[in-house]
């Protein structure tokens, strides 16, 4: 066969739809040579490194990332150009828009009134020991919630070391003036810590007394005989994939779990009664509620200090026994209406302060006549102590309306001639005006927001609410700020653990106390506003 191959290619696609394959580089490739990369400084460059940055600091990536192998192969085929930055580089520019981050946030939070904190420990898998701190705030009717500080603890967890620590946060961000309550678990050291502080509101983790209350439910011998058979059994599914196998076979076959399939265990211990299995379903029903509330309270983008109070009360009102109770149901919720009373109890009267600034609660329905009377008048003397002119102009009401008692009572007998006519040659209408047409008062705002008839509905958004009649109440509306700012549970703080928990892994161990708080607070920094762009913007500016 002779002759060119272009007759023969063009034969087999025409006849045979066969394509060669191209195994050969164009003359333009083959010239071209590797991709040039881009300079450092140029704004192409620092975008795709801002880009970088960001995916690190919101998906909690490890810094390593930029130095593996197959990481930098994708960045050769797909943004061949890119001068991808070293790990160090990069763990440089985290640190500065942290530290620009920090200035920024701490002018924002001069501006803001009133803030709330939730405080938590936690242990990384490296064995350092970190103290949480996360704000929580309300700018526009918004509720907001950021980290404030993930620091190291070197010392034991005392309170006094706990007071220190807190001392340091409250300084170094300039807000100890500002702060309403600390939200913290029941540990003994933690409550101390804030009631040695003396100045700031405790509050309790609802969260975390409910889950005491249910634990106290579960110390009776029958309970725990059948969850330590749970988790042996669990633990054998677990220790075996062939088990494991054919117990999601029965799930599948009948669409839920079947706690009774461990057929060839060699103790009867293990063994579970109809009677304890019909036990196990009634206890799930009753601590079913328990799980849903828990969860609704542990968030911090809408308000849930105001329906804490609420919750427990309807909780002592809900798991009353019954007379279809089993013993054994009987027995668990008496433990329970036990220790949730007392822990009721404990709760803080910030609470219900929130809650009676919550308009869809303020009626205070949950609690005793005697506790609303004593915290309405709490928030008037703190209102009227917020506006002192206020004070000042009900002194003047009632000085004119004992004036005006006067006048009123000797009318029946008139004063002397010589008085008389000093009283009509004075100008009355000035002399007594403030008791007849005064300013709304802040005292009076409040008396009329607690008097108010208009219902809002429970599934209404208070901070809209607030957003929308801020105008008629505008003295109130500032106690409101303060105090439904307030959330009910430590949550948050665990929250940031969780996240934690991704950046400090074995692999990742050897990040600095520092570089870890520095992540976590861009991370929250990212999650809540968008303005933590301006920052990395001038970081990576400044250092590239």
């Amino acid at each position: 066969m002779c002759g060119n191959t272009s007759n023969l290619n063009s034969h087999l696609q025409q006849c045979l739809s066969v394509k060669p394959k191209n195994n050969t580089s164009s003359i333009a490739t083959y010239f071209k040579g590797p991709t040039a990369k881009l300079p450092l400084n140029s704004k192409r460059n620092k975008e795709l490194t801002k880009g970088l940055i960001k995916f690190i600091v919101k998906d909690l990536r490890p810094l390593s990332l930029v130095e593996g192998e197959g990481f930098r192969e994708f960045l050769d085929l797909g943004i061949p150009e890119y001068n991808a930055p070293s790990r160090r580089t990069i763990s440089r520019l985290i640190d500065h828009a942290a530290l620009l981050e920090r200035d920024n946030f701490k002018k924002y939070l001069s501006n803001i009134s009133y803030i709330s904190l939730t405080i938590d420990f936690w242990t990384s898998d490296s064995n350092n020991s970190y103290l949480g701190v996360t704000c929580h705030f309300i700018d526009s009717w918004t509720l907001h919630s950021r980290v404030l500080e993930v620091i190291e603890v070197l010392e034991s967890h005392t309170s006094i070391n706990i007071v220190s620590n807190l001392k340091s946060v409250l300084k170094t961000w300039d807000i100890e003036n500002k702060v309403v309550a600390f939200v913290c678990d029941n540990a003994a050291n933690m409550v101390k810590a804030i009631n040695d502080m003396d100045k700031f509101n405790l509050v309790r983790c609802t969260a975390h007394s409910i889950q005491l209350s249910v634990n106290a439910g579960l110390k009776n011998d029958v309970t725990k005989e059948l969850i330590n058979k749970l988790r042996k059994i669990v633990g054998y599914f677990n220790r075996s994939s062939s088990a494991q196998s054919e117990l999601e076979k029965e799930q599948v076959k009948y669409g839920e779990p079947q706690n009774k399939l461990v057929q060839d265990c060699k103790t009867d211990e293990w063994f579970i009664t109809s009677a304890e299995v019909q036990n196990l379903k009634d206890l799930v029903k009753v601590l079913e509620p328990f799980k849903s509330v828990t969860n609704t309270l542990g968030g911090d983008k809408y308000v849930t200090a105001s329906v804490a109070n609420r919750l427990i009360k309807s909780f002592l009102n809900t798991v009353q026994t019954c007379e279809t109770d089993s013993n054994f149901i009987k027995t668990v919720k008496l433990s329970i209406l036990q220790d949730l009373k007392i822990r009721r109890e404990m709760m803080s009267p910030v609470l219900s302060k929130a809650a009676a600034l919550d308009p869809r609660f303020h009626e205070l329905k949950f609690i005793s006549d005697e506790q609303k009377t004593l915290i309405w008048e709490e928030l008037e003397t703190e209102i009227c102590e917020m506006n002192p002119q206020s004070q000042e102009i009900i002194n003047d009401q009632n000085k004119a309306n004992e004036i005006e008692n006067v006048i009123s009572s000797d009318e029946d007998n008139p004063p002397p001639k010589k008085m008389r006519s000093l009283m009509a040659d004075s100008d009355d209408e000035d002399e007594f005006s403030i008791g007849f047409e005064t300013p709304m008062t802040a005292s009076r705002q409040l008396q009329n927001y607690k008097n108010m008839t208009t219902k809002c509905h429970r599934d209404e958004d208070p901070l809209k609410w607030w957003k929308e009649n801020s105008n008629l109440y505008p003295e109130v509306s500032k106690l409101a700020k303060k105090y439904l700012s307030i959330v009910a549970t430590s949550v948050p703080c665990e929250r940031l653990f969780s996240e934690a928990g991704n950046i400090t892994s074995k692999k990742r161990s050897s990040l600095s106390p520092d570089r870890v708080n520095n992540l976590l607070l861009l991370n929250s920094y990212y999650k809540s506003t968008k303005t933590s762009d301006h920052t990395l913007d001038a970081a990576i500016g400044f250092e590239l």
